[in-house]
């Protein structure tokens, strides 16, 4: 069944090359049984990966040169280091990606660049059925597998026979109270125990899900890429683009975006007063959102503005007046950021904020290289390179970031009860950041003990609520599961500081506030 980005094909013609496969997918899923099974999971996952990884390197060709092999090697060890670091969403999202890249760069020409790649890592982990019918059906051509096609058709013909058997037994039971008894007697539960079910549909889920690496597909001489996928512009689109209608674009964008910054530096770079019934918290927070769309939006029509074989041909007032209104969108992230700001200043941060505050970083980081595009008249696939590197390389990043503890050290050191200012701190959320924020609340402990030793002022309610909340957090970090399977470098680093820090031997837990 092909497919998109790949040829359904076995990698060796050989008479086991199923039956290999096979025994390696059965190992893995007991190996992913006793690993994941009703167990929390951590370094297990980085174990079950090494494997993946070493049977890829077992059952298929490699036909990469030694540069792309040390690259899929790094890749992989990336994605194993961020599991490692601490189990989350995006640490599991980056090993995925490093198994992926790993299986396929080992089985790809050197010819093929990254973008090349990306349609297939996104269908690889779908794959697995579709390709398990595929292999099943070139076995059947094999000789060796012939016995294997009669013994299917053999058990398609229990399938009337024992359907019908079931149906005349449930009605003579329903009819003769005798054969009901003896029936009702058999342990059904023990026969359809629902355990055994779900460890089956487990073992077929794991199967289905790693056999595209146990048998890596080849890629179509004619792969599709993104290239491809995203032509450039070569016609106006009947004058949509055309000279006439760009030049107008700009005059209107150029204008409006002109008005908006000016608005901007006059209310929240200079400070000046607003409008009655109006805060800056409430100007920031209106327009934080909506400005960073508009700036997205606007990096869209740049791009299908500046295509390269029409940039060449544009003016060179034209091409100022785009550099013009690059330049505006780049003052208007900055300013969506300052909005940011200073709704954080009024409110708090929570993960959410933080994750907008990232993303217009990298907005305008964008499009810092849409301006470098346009002065070098660099391809579309430059831009893209770049920006996907400047976002993997952020989100990796992220994956060695105690985020917790991050807003946990904000939102305690930005909260009335220790700055003197700015909003309450929000105690029922930095419960929520689990244990990872307890030595954020340390710091602010100590902090409250400087501040009531120089100042002779005590907050005695506030630090009771922070000590229950830490011994709350503790409490639940001593009931996790500290197997050596959920077993994480930022769990252990946590641990460790908890059994040496001086909080921890404390009165006795105070009654919450």
């Amino acid at each position: 069944m092909p497919m998109q980005g790949f040829e359904l094909s076995p990698a060796s013609h050989e008479n086991d090359w199923l039956k290999r496969r096979l025994a390696a997918g059965i190992g893995c899923a007991a190996l992913a049984d006793y690993l994941f099974y009703g167990e929390s999971i951590g370094l297990s996952l980085v174990l079950f990966f090494a494997t993946l990884a070493t049977l890829v390197c077992l059952l298929n060709p490699i036909r990469a040169a030694r540069k792309q092999q040390l690259l899929a090697a790094s890749l992989l060890l990336m994605g194993l280091l961020a599991i490692i670091e601490g189990l989350a969403p995006l640490s599991i999202l980056f090993g995925l990606g490093g198994l992926i890249a790993f299986a396929l760069l080992l089985s790809a020409p050197a010819n093929r660049s990254w973008v090349d790649l990306l349609i297939p890592m996104a269908q690889m982990p779908f794959l697995g059925p579709f390709l398990i019918i595929s292999d099943w059906r070139e076995a059947r051509k094999q000789s060796h597998f012939q016995f294997m096609a009669h013994r299917s058709i053999d058990w398609i013909g229990w399938v009337v026979p024992l359907s019908l058997f079931i149906v005349f037994l449930a009605l003579f039971s329903s009819a003769n109270p005798l054969l009901e008894g003896w029936l009702s007697s058999i342990d059904l539960y023990f026969i359809f125990n629902l355990s055994l079910w779900t460890h089956s549909f487990f073992w077929a889920a794991i199967l289905c899900a790693i056999w595209p690496l146990l048998h890596v597909c080849k890629l179509q001489p004619t792969d599709p890429t993104i290239r491809s996928a995203l032509p450039a512009i070569s016609s106006d689109y009947g004058g949509l683009f055309g000279d006439a209608a760009i030049l107008r674009s700009l005059f209107l964008f150029n204008a409006l975006f002109a008005l908006q910054t000016m608005m901007d530096a006059t209310y929240l770079w200079a400070g000046h007063a607003l409008p009655s019934g109006m805060t800056h918290a409430s100007y920031a927070h209106r327009g934080a959102y909506p400005l960073l769309v508009s700036t997205l939006l606007a990096a869209a029509f740049i791009l299908l503005a500046m295509q390269r074989e029409r940039s060449s041909r544009r003016t060179p007032f034209l091409r100022a007046l785009m550099l013009v209104f690059v330049a505006q969108n780049i003052l208007l992230v900055l300013s969506s950021i300052l909005r940011l700001e200073l709704y954080l200043a009024a409110y708090s941060l929570t993960c959410l904020r933080l994750a907008a505050l990232i993303w217009m970083g990298l907005v305008a980081l964008g499009l810092v290289f849409i301006l470098i595009q346009i002065f070098r008249n660099l391809p579309n696939s430059w831009l893209l390179s770049a920006n996907a590197l400047s976002l993997v390389a952020t989100l990796y990043f992220c994956c060695f970031i105690n985020i917790p503890k991050l807003i946990a050290d904000f939102n305690l050191a930005h909260c009335r009860e220790i700055a003197g200012n700015g909003p309450r701190l929000d105690r029922s959320y930095l419960q929520s950041l689990g244990p990872a924020a307890i030595p954020a609340i340390d710091a602010s402990l100590a902090t409250l003990a400087d501040i009531s030793e120089t100042t002779g002022q005590s907050a005695d309610n506030f630090v009771q609520s922070l000590l229950f909340i830490r011994q709350g957090l503790a409490l639940q970090y001593s009931q996790s599961d500290h197997s050596w399977r959920a077993w994480g470098f930022a769990t252990w680093r946590l641990g460790r500081y908890l059994a040496s820090s001086e909080h921890m031997v404390t009165p006795a837990i105070p009654e919450q506030p």
